[in-house]
């Protein structure tokens, strides 16, 4: 189902805030959500390495 790998920004993220969405009937099984979620989260990864990258 998921297109992020285990270690992802995208994937902590979602971690941290499916369970909430899920106890208000957000049906993460949706097709159309899932495209949703992928097309939001392109490229969040790539700005999140150039972040840590300046702060080292």
């Amino acid at each position: 189902m998921w297109f992020w790998s285990a270690d992802s920004l995208e994937q902590e993220l979602f971690d941290l805030y499916a369970p909430a969405l899920r106890s208000l009937g957000v049906n993460f099984s949706d097709e159309q959500l899932q495209d949703t979620l992928e097309a939001s989260s392109y490229g969040l990864a790539r700005i999140s390495h150039k972040l840590g990258k300046k702060q080292s």
